[in-house]
């Protein structure tokens, strides 16, 4: 199953069933069952197929996901930067929203993907 892209609302970036999570996959994202416990948002993750809908897996260190003193990953919303206010995804008001692909040339219709982060 592959990850559809969702309207323009304040949220809704990447639409997955419930119970699935989708990762990058070199040239595309992959959906799945889930088969860890499915990580909120801001929670502990132990796969990129186990957090919430919207949500991505990212570490702490590389990605500079807004974890928890002490994990080494959480469960990290994703945002829209064609949005007027982008960080409006992130749960948290001293979260920005930047660029998924970090400098890197994003495939064509994904341009606009990002993930909050610490700024």
């Amino acid at each position: 199953m592959a990850a559809r892209r969702a309207g323009r609302g304040r949220r809704r970036v990447w639409t997955v069933g419930a119970g699935q999570g989708c990762v990058w996959g070199h040239e595309g994202f992959v959906c799945g069952a889930s088969v860890f416990p499915v990580a909120a948002v801001g929670e502990a993750c132990e796969s990129a197929f186990g957090c919430a809908p919207d949500t991505a897996c990212l570490s702490a260190a590389g990605g500079g996901a807004p974890c928890a003193a002490g994990d080494a990953s959480c469960s990290t919303p994703y945002c829209d930067l064609s949005q007027p206010d982008p960080s409006i995804a992130c749960s948290d008001p001293g979260h920005v929203c930047v660029s998924w692909w970090g400098g890197r040339p994003a495939p064509a219709g994904l341009e606009s993907l990002g993930h909050c982060t610490l700024p």
